[in-house]
């Protein structure tokens, strides 16, 4: 592999799951499709900016699905931690990765500050397991409090099948 491009990405790749917008969950909101075929992790970064009050509720879920288009669908268990950030502060919230139900988390009512990073993390074993034979993700976050938050979504895929320069695409 190029050192250069390695250096770069660090062996990852990494797309825009939803661009950063201002209320950026109004109504809910879900990721482009990821296609795990060739990646073995999927990191979902959530970074928030400005948010309206403390008062802000967004519920994380995550759904395998059977193709590109998710027609069906099938929520499932992830893995997030937060951190809630400051010019002080860099440390994580949650130590340790914590499991979320297939049901989800929301990530504001418990880290409800502005400027902050919540991850959400699945495998591709995971989809599997939730549903036998899809291998297609997507990230879906439901406004829970009509409240307005600026924050947008990272997708970070690792752990490659093949190794190789220029990734693979996973926009499904």
């Amino acid at each position: 592999m190029d050192m250069n491009l390695d250096f770069l990405s660090c062996g990852h790749h990494i797309v825009t799951g939803i661009v950063p917008v201002a209320d950026a969950f109004a109504g809910g909101v879900s990721s482009d499709v990821i296609n795990l075929k060739n990646y073995g992790r999927c990191t979902f970064v959530i970074q928030t900016g400005a948010i309206q009050d403390g008062c802000v509720s967004n519920l994380v879920t995550v759904d395998a699905c059977d193709d590109a288009a998710a027609s069906n669908t099938t929520a499932m268990p992830f893995y997030h931690r937060s951190q809630r950030w400051s010019t002080t502060n860099d440390i994580w919230a949650d130590v340790t990765p914590q499991l979320a139900t297939a049901s989800g988390y929301n990530f504001t009512v418990n880290h409800a500050v502005a400027n902050a990073i919540h991850i959400v993390d699945i495998t591709g074993e995971m989809v599997e397991q939730a549903a036998p034979g899809y291998e297609f993700a997507r990230l879906t976050i439901a406004e829970t409090a009509n409240k307005t938050i600026t924050a947008g979504v990272l997708v970070i895929l690792s752990r490659p099948r093949f190794t190789q320069d220029l990734p693979l695409t996973a926009i499904a």
